[in-house]
């Protein structure tokens, strides 16, 4: 089912998001508690992350195998970002590990993640999934999740010469676009009977979006914590708690955070 951790606030090392609190994503990896099924994310892990002082676009670190035989993810304290998106993978049933199957998934400033799934995405919803997705988006998606193929929808909902021209967006264009691909995959599921479960994160290194949202029985856990002693004037979004603080809060079902560039936090529902 994967889980994942977003951050953003003033610039701080990657291990205080992955590596130091003591249920971090690398224990996350074999130790998840909240998942619908299992307990292990060992099929791979990616962080990204921005520093603006550098560049608009992302540094991106992924590795297909899982996180805790990297010897490198120890290392991250020496490296910082002021927005960190960091991700492990469980894989759905029958989905290869791969370099291109491993979140967070990219393209010019975005980078994009997913907790959850599109049940019976191959046998079900494909064959008239494909219709969604824009001709020049076929070039960017490199595998063949369920994940990266939402991702693809998102990115065909904006203006394709804008996006090709490595435009910005608005907050209102991109939380749009969210809106559209989620009505377009619930229409496929209502179809198809089947069930979706949509926990993003995305960002394009300016706001941040994230969604906890489901169609049909199955759902899955999101929590934020906002100004808190760890990360004073920063905000944390992760599948479940990194640590114990009485101020984390659960993100309401069906909802969309958002936390703008003057790192403004508002919460509205997915179908407006």
């Amino acid at each position: 089912m994967c889980r994942f951790a977003i951050y953003k606030g003033p610039s701080i090392a990657l291990s205080k998001i992955v590596v130091d609190p003591p249920h971090s994503l690398v224990r996350q990896s074999f130790d998840a508690r909240e998942m619908l099924s299992g307990s292990s994310n060992s099929d791979g892990f990616g962080i990204g992350w921005y520093q603006s002082a550098l560049s608009e676009k992302p540094a991106l670190y992924r590795n297909p195998s899982p996180i805790t035989t990297d010897l490198n993810v120890p290392m991250l304290r020496g490296i910082s970002g002021e927005i960190i998106l960091a991700h492990v993978r469980g894989a759905s049933d029958g989905m290869p590990v791969s370099w291109t199957n491993t979140h967070p998934f990219s393209y010019q400033q975005f980078l994009y993640m997913h907790n959850g799934s599109v049940d019976e995405f191959r046998t079900q919803i494909y064959p008239e999934f494909i219709s969604l997705i824009s001709p020049f988006v076929w070039n960017i998606i490199k595998g063949n999740t369920d994940s990266e193929h939402v991702f693809g929808l998102w990115l065909s909902r904006l203006n394709e010469n804008r996006l090709k021209a490595g435009d910005n967006f608005s907050l209102t264009e991109k939380i749009e676009s969210l809106r559209q691909t989620i009505r377009e995959l619930e229409k496929l599921a209502d179809k198809k009977r089947t069930d979706i479960v949509l926990n993003i994160g995305l960002t394009d290194g300016r706001d941040v979006i994230a969604t906890r949202h489901h169609f049909g029985n199955r759902k899955a856990t999101l929590y934020y914590l906002e100004n808190s002693d760890s990360f004073p004037n920063g905000y944390v979004i992760a599948s479940e708690k990194l640590f114990d603080d009485p101020h984390w809060k659960a993100v309401p079902e069906k909802s969309i955070l958002t936390i703008d560039q003057q790192n403004r936090l508002r919460i509205e529902p997915v179908h407006a």
